[in-house]
Order: C-alpha cells, then sequence, then structure tokens
C-alpha cells in the first residue's frame, strides 16, 4: 500500500486522492490458483483549486479502500461458488479438472511410444540388430520381409535356422560383397548370451563394423537387467534405434524409454 501511494503521488502530484480501489482477478479454475492485481481510480484536481483538495493519502486509508474491496469480491464470489473444504469431494473434482489442464501431455501408460524407423537400405550397408539369445533372429527376419531388399544372416550365439553365419571379418566382406551384388543391404542377427555382452560379442561388433546399430529388447525382462547389457553395446558401437519384443508380457512396456534411446520397431509393427 505504501508503494502505491508513493507511485501515485509520483505520477499524479501531492494533491492527487485515490478515490477506489478495485481488485482483478484473471485465470485459474474457479478463483483457485487466479493471479490478482488491484486497479486504483485516481482524482487528480486542476491546478486553480489545488488549495481545496484534500493532501495526498495516507496508507491507512488505502487499507480501508482494499478491504472495501476484497469484501465485495468476497460476497460476488460466494455467490457463484460454494464454499469448499480440502476433505470435500468437490474440491477433489477442482483439482483433478486443475491436474488435467496443467499436466504435460504423456502417452498412454500401456503402450509404448514408436517411430517407425526402417532399417538402411543401401547396396552392402550392413545393419546390426544385437539381442540377447534368439531375440534378435524373428526381427531380422521380420524387416528382411517387410520390403524384400535385405539379405539375412546370424553371427554370436543366434540359432543359425538355416541362415548364414557370420564368425569373422573374411566372412562379413563376403556378405557384404554378396548383398551390393543383389543390391541388397544385409541385415545380421547378433545374438548375445543371456548374461550380456562379453569379449566374443566385442569382438563380433569390431569384425561386423556395422553401419546402422539395433538394440532388441524384450519388454518382459527387468528393466535394470536390460539397461546393463545395452548400455556396454553403447560403450563399444552407437546404438540407432530400438525393437521391441514381447510387449504383450509386460503391462509397463514404456520403461523400455528409461533407455533414452529411440523406440522404431515393436512386434506389433511392420517395417514397410
Amino acid at each position: 500500500m505504501k508503494a502505491l501511494e508513493a507511485r501515485v503521488i509520483a505520477e499524479y502530484g501531492p494533491t492527487a486522492t485515490i478515490v477506489s480501489i478495485t481488485p482483478v482477478t484473471s485465470g485459474g479454475l474457479w478463483g483457485f490458483f487466479a493471479k490478482r492485481h488491484y486497479e486504483a481510480t485516481v482524482d487528480v484536481p486542476d491546478h486553480g483549486d489545488e488549495q481545496q483538495r484534500p493532501g495526498p493519502p495516507i496508507w491507512g486509508g488505502i487499507g480501508r479502500l482494499l478491504d472495501g474491496a476484497d469484501r465485495v469480491e468476497a460476497l460476488s464470489f460466494a455467490d457463484d461458488v460454494p464454499i469448499l473444504s480440502t476433505s470435500s469431494v468437490d474440491f477433489d473434482s477442482i483439482m483433478a479438472e486443475l491436474s488435467y489442464q496443467t499436466a504435460v501431455p504423456v502417452p498412454a501408460p500401456d503402450r509404448p511410444t514408436v517411430s517407425p524407423r526402417p532399417p538402411l537400405l543401401g547396396p552392402g550397408d550392413l545393419v546390426a540388430l544385437v539381442g540377447l539369445g534368439d531375440d534378435p533372429v524373428d526381427v531380422t527376419r521380420s524387416m528382411a520381409k517387410a520390403s524384400g531388399l535385405r539379405s539375412v544372416a546370424v553371427a554370436g550365439v543366434a540359432g543359425g535356422h538355416g541362415l548364414p553365419r557370420l564368425s569373422d571379418r573374411r566372412g562379413v566382406l563376403a556378405a557384404r560383397a554378396a548383398a551390393v551384388g543383389r543390391e541388397q543391404s544385409l541385415l545380421v542377427a547378433l545374438g548375445l548370451p543371456r548374461s550380456g555382452l562379453d569379449g566374443e560379442g566385442v569382438l563380433t561388433l569390431r569384425h561386423l563394423e556395422p553401419d546402422q546399430v539395433w538394440v532388441v529388447v524384450d519388454a518382459g525382462r527387468k528393466p535394470e537387467d536390460t539397461a546393463r547389457w545395452v548400455r556396454a553395446v553403447q560403450a563399444v558401437v552407437p546404438i540407432d534405434a530400438v525393437a521391441l519384443i514381447a510387449t504383450e508380457s509386460t503391462a509397463t512396456p514404456r520403461t523400455v524409454h528409461d533407455l533414452g534411446l529411440q523406440v522404431g520397431w515393436t512386434d506389433e509393427l511392420s517395417i514397410g
């Protein structure tokens, strides 16, 4: 109030008088969490009758004006909105509505957010799909089948299933050359031991020299276990995307986003 008095005197002179103060409320929900300010009406005398005007307003008088304005606003507000206690059902519903209106939208909790991302298609491009055991094999087959423009091979502990196996640098170079001749990219399902990335897996990754790396993640595994082996792979090669499998085996498949990697494929999604 002292600041208001000082501003009036500074802007309109010592003979100005505050004749009314009106509270103005904006925003919020039913009056809750609204922003509030006051608008003052100031009477500024003409120079001819300065001697007849009262002196500058004292802050006690401003206080009475503010109190009066507050009482008027309170009565007006009470006509429209019932008094609520923090334990009432109405209060809970107001807070729920407020939370809904102000919360940042997030995807539905039962499904991960997926940005479809096809593997590389260039002739001879090598895309490594890295996962535990045989997890990457079916994903690799599905991705290859989706376009028909990819050759498929396996490496590491992944089961062969009739597919060519790459075990050394010479075999990788030969497979790349064959893919170039067929004008196809090369998808390699690299299976890691269930314990995660080991020395043999590191050596195989280096032999592959992949142009793109996907990690095949089982949504039903403990997030901590998944994070451990994925981080180990990431320490050796950059990871471009995640292929998520077994999404129906868990109620919380969105925990995959804790890895901080883009989910580009799930077992419910076909890559075209």
